[in-house]
């Protein structure tokens, strides 16, 4: 049997005393030794490696960030934008995952970015960056977005971006590139975002053919023409494709086949004309732009495909007129730009015809627009903004549109006849800028200010149709009153031709109280095709028998 000490009180609160001074003593000790190091080794120099600050250097080394910066290392993030830095830093924190040196001076891509492979954002816009050699970037293999935007590069070796795993935003936009080395967007598989605008690039040949991935490109401003878009079949997953600012001239149909295409830019691309199976099969465009183009016309069957258009732009055209149910296939458009279009003259009754759910109208700075018929946007009983601020109209007609179930309306700037026709603007609860101009003696009135002598008011829209709707209504009233009436009449002659009820019959005096008649004199009635009879009874708390006859 082990040997066992037992402690009584007295010792046991002893020794946990002695137990609680040990962590002071402990304490004291270290203190005693880190003063007495102090004392012999604190007055020697440092080796000269380590003087003159070098010290600092070291224990800063991995975190140290350079004059015009803000890092936050807790974010793992710095900010260099505008610092007028020549070279990449390369003394910054390890981890570090965003990084921005936009604004800069930097002229070429150096072989740092090894020590920083946990970036995922890496800006370099706006530098003095002429060439990206290859495998520049390739120990990124976190890196999402790589911003080159406007620089003045020129050339991109093939392998530029390989390695780049996980890019998927890759923006070039502003540089001066004129061709492009046909793999170079095969070695970024995930690429989703392509920004190529504003460069030189007359032809695409093969460089698109194995992006799978991609949605989003932008190729506006460049030299592009009509035959360039063939190789963009090869994107089947592309939802936005902008070709802005190119001269496509009179491109085929057959070279715009983008199934689930949803926006589609094609503003100032010098287009005279469209086919009319040009949109075919492109059921899935969303917003379209045609701004800027040389349209003088829209031919009749042009949008029948784009069933599901929400927005439509074809502002600063020369279109002349829009005729009658232009736009009628676009049953889902909601937003109609038809600004600027500085030669539109006429809008056709019923022009609108077919836009169920349209909700906004741009016709601002149309100058040759002087009238605005009646019935010309009555089609669109959903239309709940108009905008008309600087537009040539002299004449509203009074129902051209549903005016009062607009929530805006800008005349601003419209060089309006203020006679007694325009009076009804002022009973429209809305505000809407609108001023004369003519006659000259109410230039620049407003017309809620007008105050005309001698004019007959007529009534206006809405009160026609309250006054057809009252009409209605009493002429239903009357209706039904005089056929209630007429019922009424009927079922009282049928009651008085209703022959009386065979029911119970008295022997002697016949008396009206039914419970006394029952109880004390002998009654006899029929009950289903029987003849019953109740006997007299002197005694009424008696049960009184019933028997058949």
């Amino acid at each position: 049997m082990p040997f066992q000490y037992h402690l009584d009180p007295g010792e046991r609160r002893t020794l946990t005393k002695t137990l609680n001074w040990i962590p002071i003593l402990c304490w004291v000790s270290c203190a005693l030794f880190a003063w007495s190091c102090q004392q012999v080794y604190g007055h020697q120099e440092l080796p000269d490696h380590l003087s003159d600050g070098s010290l600092n250097d070291l224990e800063d080394r991995s975190s140290s960030c350079p004059a015009g910066c803000h890092c936050d290392d807790n974010l793992f993030k710095v900010d260099c934008e505008g610092a007028g830095l020549e070279v990449v830093p390369n003394m910054l924190h390890p981890e570090i995952r965003h990084l921005n040196l936009r604004n800069n001076k930097i002229k070429q891509i150096p072989d740092v970015f090894g020590a920083y492979k946990s970036l995922e954002t890496l800006i370099l816009a706006k530098n003095q960056i002429s060439a990206v050699s290859a495998s520049i970037f390739q120990s990124l293999i976190r890196l999402g977005t790589l911003d080159l935007s406007d620089n003045n590069i020129a050339s991109i070796e093939e392998d530029a971006f390989r390695g780049l795993a996980k890019l998927s935003t890759l923006n070039l936009s502003f540089n001066r590139l004129d061709n492009l080395p046909v793999d170079l967007f095969s070695r970024v598989p995930s690429l989703v975002t392509l920004e190529l605008e504003g460069n030189q690039l007359r032809t695409l040949s093969e460089h698109f053919q194995n992006i799978s991935n991609l949605r989003s490109l932008n190729l506006a401003r460049n030299h592009l023409d009509g035959r360039s878009l063939m190789v963009l079949t090869g994107t089947p997953r592309l939802l936005k494709l902008c070709l802005a600012h190119n001269k496509l001239g009179g491109f085929s149909s057959e070279r715009l086949l983008f199934q689930g295409l949803e926006e589609l830019d094609l503003s100032d691309c010098s287009l005279s004309r469209l086919d009319l199976k040009v949109f075919q099969g492109m059921k899935n465009l969303k917003k379209l732009s045609l701004s800027g183009n040389s349209l003088k016309t829209v031919p009749s069957g042009t949008f029948k495909p784009l069933e599901n258009l929400v927005e439509l732009h074809l502002d600063e055209t020369p279109l002349t007129e829009i005729k009658g149910e232009a736009f009628a296939p676009l049953k889902r458009l909601e937003v109609l730009d038809l600004a600027k279009c500085r030669e539109l003259k006429h809008i056709h009754p019923h022009a609108l015809l077919g836009l169920l759910n349209l909700r906004m109208l741009n016709l601002t700075f149309t100058h040759d627009l002087k009238v605005l018929e009646d019935e010309s946007l009555t089609g669109a009983l959903t239309l709940r903004e108009l905008h008309l601020r600087g537009s040539g109209l002299t004449h509203l007609g009074r129902h051209a549109v549903a005016w009062r179930d607009l929530h805006v309306l800008d005349l601003h700037g419209c060089p309006l006849n203020c006679d007694c026709d325009i009076l009804w603007l002022q009973r429209l609860p809305l505000h809407h800028n609108a001023s004369c101009h003519t006659p000259a003696k109410f230039h620049d009135t407003l017309v809620s200010d007008l105050k005309l002598q001698g004019c007959v008011e007529e009534p206006s829209p809405s009160s026609n149709l309250a006054l057809i709707l009252g009409l209605i209504a009493g002429i239903g009233s009357a209706v039904a009153g005089i056929v209630a009436i007429i019922v009424w009449l009927l079922r009282r002659r049928r009651l008085e031709k209703r022959p009386p009820p065979t029911g119970a019959s008295n022997r002697g005096s016949v008396v009206s109280d039914r419970y006394s008649a029952i109880m004390y004199h002998p009654t006899q009635f029929s009950n289903g095709g029987r003849t019953l009879y109740i006997p007299p009874s002197s005694d009424p708390s008696k049960p009184v028998p019933i028997t058949e006859l």
